[in-house]
């Protein structure tokens, strides 16, 4: 008998309950995955929307402290015609 042709069960043919097992094991594997990576930033989101509606109307409405804080990445353009 050769090996290469072998099945898991070692008498030349493959276990087709345990290759379904195999497979559907796999496929929620990957969906938990998928389902994690969609979820926990969805939640990181969420958390921060739930700290802001804690805020005060008052820090809502505040100035900018930092007024100045992109003023270096500004380019000033000016309409000249040559």
């Amino acid at each position: 008998m050769n090996a290469q042709n072998d099945g898991p069960n070692g008498d030349g043919e493959i276990d087709r309950d345990n290759l379904f097992l195999d497979v559907t094991k796999q496929m929620l594997v990957g969906a938990g995955v998928a389902a994690a990576v969609v979820v926990i930033p969805g939640v990181f989101i969420f958390g921060l929307y739930l700290i802001g509606e804690l805020l005060p109307p008052e820090s809502k409405e505040a100035v900018d402290p930092t007024p100045d804080s992109f003023s270096s990445y500004q380019i000033e353009v000016t309409s000249e015609v040559v």
